[in-house]
């Protein structure tokens, strides 16, 4: 079948080169347009992209952030509970101690 064809084509073959000639113009031509129509929608797609992808990475940033700063509020907690807890025994102790003390001291003597 293909043989058949080209042989048909084969007298008016200057006719037929230059038809072949005229659609591969304008099918590079019609191949541009589109490549051109395509930069006007890839290049805002782009600056969208890129821009939430900065919002992403200041976010992820300013999480790390606040993960550090509960990290370091979670050990002062956990510093204080314990300066409390070491300050409250000691005031325990204290009080054994003035409850062991004798009561009828006269205090003129100091």
């Amino acid at each position: 079948i293909v043989k058949r064809k080209t042989l048909e084509m084969l007298p008016t073959a200057a006719d037929n080169i230059s038809k072949l000639q005229q659609i591969c113009a304008s099918s590079a031509k019609k191949l541009m347009t589109l490549g051109q129509e395509w930069e006007k929608h890839r290049i805002p797609l782009l600056e969208k992209y890129r821009t939430l992808r900065n919002v992403k990475l200041n976010r992820k940033a300013k999480c790390k952030q606040m993960i550090e700063e509960m990290r370091k509020r979670k050990e002062e907690m956990q510093n204080m509970l314990q300066d409390l807890k070491n300050k409250q025994e000691k005031a325990r102790l204290l009080e054994e101690e003035l409850k062991k003390l004798p009561k009828n001291i006269n205090r003129n003597l100091y």
